[in-house]
């Protein structure tokens, strides 16, 4: 995902031409997180899609502690808010997520 010191992630988005989204039981496209059935545009990783896509940064609408930490992690590596990634109650992932938004506020043209 946004880097190598995160542990499990619940939901995967591949960087494909389709933007696969996958995991926690759905394999789609990101086109269809958008324009599909409401059961795929409200999937929890359809939501998490948006996180990393768009500009939905609300960690506290997934149901899950995990799924809350992805969020944190990529609305804190994506808005190099080392706030937001102090949120992660996943120590390993809270930690990687600070050093990588560290190394984008002393880089800011890394993550083109």
């Amino acid at each position: 995902m946004c880097g190598g010191a995160e542990d499990f992630d619940p939901c995967i988005m591949l960087a494909d031409a389709d933007k696969t989204v996958k995991g926690q039981g759905i394999k789609t496209t990101y086109e269809q997180c958008l324009s599909g059935n409401p059961d795929i545009q409200n999937h929890a990783c359809c939501q998490m899609a948006r996180v990393l896509y768009d500009q939905k940064t609300d960690c506290g609408d997934f149901p899950t502690v995990e799924l809350q930490d992805q969020c944190h992690h990529i609305v804190g590596v994506k808005e190099k808010n080392i706030n937001e990634c102090k949120l992660i109650k996943n120590e390993r992932n809270r930690v990687g997520c600070i050093i990588i938004a560290k190394a984008y506020q002393a880089d800011p043209d890394a993550m083109k």
